[in-house]
This record gives structure tokens, sequence and C-alpha cells, in this order.
């Protein structure tokens, strides 16, 4: 089959290459099986159909900037989002928030800090910094930012209005792979940072997503990541949006990595109905289920051992950015 579609990050118009294909049902069972909550699933698999409007998704690739995306271009909505939330929350730490505060902070103070898509705020609450703004869509995250005592807001334009280029740095961890108008967020981002200040990014990397479906089974899988980021891309849409690339940082090797990665091909026979996975996740009780999962984990092992540099490996990248240029309108 061959796709002629605009890439989103540069534009181009030359076929793309096909990495993969998912119809919804199949894609739903990704974010929760059928054994695990049958009507979970089945929600799922209604909120992907209605957002793709179509049966089938395709995972496509630029040849000319890296860029890898869904097929149809469409991310996420709230209701999407919340049936994800329902069974995973944020996490306390990241292996970014550690790096951007031991690397980049020690380089530049923070004086004034812009949080995007800040969940329930775990980042902001490890920085000291007398001005903490969050800008969250979830109005239940919103609530419990608000109570943490952060400055929070919903709406971009009424950020800008009232913070024009008054920011030094701009955090978005973890978010930009979400989000198909990512243009408009990095827009906003160059119109509240004041000049030679910083724009800090963490995204998985579309390479290691790939290679983790390859060597799991499971894949990084749309509308949740609709964008699949290099850092060849990130740079060249960051320079569109008056921005310079100053510093990645690749996610360390890690034995965590290495059993999250044994957790994910668990996941995937976990989608195929009569499989041992498949049979763990239909027992109710979460201790008896988390035991056999830890059971099959060592099952699993020496399989996984062969691939441990692989599958320990670089997931995600960090990237920091400077304003270089103030935009008067948007980029063409």
């Amino acid at each position: 089959m061959i796709f002629k579609v605009t890439c989103p990050a540069c534009k181009s118009n030359d076929e793309k290459q096909v990495i993969n294909h998912y119809d919804y049902v199949q894609a739903s069972k990704y974010f929760c099986p059928e054994s695990r909550d049958k009507n979970r699933n089945l929600r799922f698999a209604e909120a992907i159909r209605r957002l793709w409007n179509q049966d089938i998704g395709y995972f496509l690739r630029c040849r000319v900037c890296t860029f890898g995306f869904g097929y149809p271009f469409v991310g996420g909505d709230e209701e999407f989002y919340n049936i994800v939330h329902e069974q995973a929350g944020y996490p306390k730490n990241r292996w970014e928030y550690d790096n951007t505060i031991d690397v980049f902070f020690r380089e530049k103070p923070v004086l004034k800090i812009l949080d995007i898509g800040s969940g329930t705020g775990n980042f902001l609450d490890k920085i000291t910094c007398p001005f903490k703004f969050a800008m969250e869509s979830s109005e239940s995250n919103r609530k419990i930012l608000k109570k943490k005592g952060f400055e929070v807001y919903s709406d971009p334009n009424v950020l800008v209005e009232q913070n024009m280029e008054s920011f030094n740095y701009i955090t978005i961890f973890q978010v930009l792979e979400h989000i198909a108008d990512f243009e408009s967020v990095l827009y906003t981002a160059n119109r509240l940072l004041s000049i030679n200040s910083c724009l800090i990014i963490s995204v998985p990397d579309c390479d290691a997503m790939i290679l983790q479906e390859k060597l799991t089974g499971y894949p990084d899988i749309f509308p949740n990541h609709i964008n699949k980021w290099t850092p060849q891309s990130l740079q060249l849409v960051l320079a569109k949006f008056g921005f310079k690339r100053e510093l990645v940082i690749e996610e360390p090797p890690s034995i965590r990595k290495f059993f999250d990665s044994v957790h994910l091909k668990i996941s995937h026979k976990a989608t195929i109905n009569g499989t041992f996975a498949a049979s763990i996740y239909k027992i109710k009780n979460k201790s008896i289920r988390i035991l056999l999962l830890l059971f099959y984990a060592l099952i699993e092992l020496p399989s996984s051992m062969l691939h441990y540099k692989k599958l320990s490996g670089s997931g995600s990248f960090l990237l920091k950015a400077i304003k270089v240029q103030k935009l008067e309108k948007f980029p063409d």
C-alpha cells in the first residue's frame, strides 16, 4: 500500500514508509486485553474507532526527516485518556526529572518555570522556585495542582496574555508525543519564553519504539503516542518555531528498563486469547495475579537475557533548546 500524505513535521509530500498497521480491535487489546477487563477493552475499541473514523490505523515514517506518526493523524481525546487513567496513574519520578535538575538547572537558575502537561505536578514538586506554573487539560488534575499551590492554566491564550515572554524555563515531559497539534504547543512556548531562555522536552524515541515491538511484540500504539520523534525531526520542527537545539541526552540503560521490557513481552502475549498470560489477567485477586505475573516473568527471563543490552537501552531522549528568535506570528 502506498501512502503519499503530508508529513506533520517537515511537510514533505513524498511516499511514506509503512512500518506497521493495526485494526481498532487489535489496538484496543494493547491498552487493555479482554482478559483483564472486557468492558474497558470494549470502551477502548469504541473510542479508537471513533477517533480513527476507519477500521485500520497505520504507523508511517517520513523518509525525509525520520519523523514517525500514526495515520489517521489524530491523537487521543479526553474520553480516551479518561479510560487510560482508570488503570494507570502518573509516575512519581522520571529519569529526565533528575537530569533536568542536575544538568540544566545548574547552568541557569530557575526564576519562573512552566510545566506543560503537568499531570499531578510530580516534577514541580521536586524543584525550588518562587514562581511555578502548570498547564494541564484535565480538570481533576488541575484541582490537585491548585491544592499544591501552583499557578494553573488550561487555556494557552489566557496564559500567554498574562505571561508573555516572562518565563526562563518551560518543560514538556513525555507530552509532545501525545499531541497532534504539537505546532501550537511550540508556538505557545515561543511566546511565553524570554529570549535566550530554555525549552526542555522529553519524548519516546521513534527508533527505540520500533525496536521495542520487534523484541517484545508490544507496539507503541496510537492514538496514545500519535507522534514518533527522533532528535533529527524534533530539531527540525523546533527551528521553525524559533528554537536552537543545544543538547540531547539519551535515556541511560537500566535494569528497570530491562524488566519493563519483560513485562511488555508478557503484556503482548496477554492480548492473545488462550495464552497463559491472558489466563493470569482473568484472575480478579490482585495479589495472586501479581505473584503469577512474577512467576511468568521468570519463565521469560532466559530468552529475554539474549537481548539484555537492547532491552535495557534507551527508550526516550531529553532535548534542551534555546529560544533564539521571537515569532511575531504563527510560521507558514
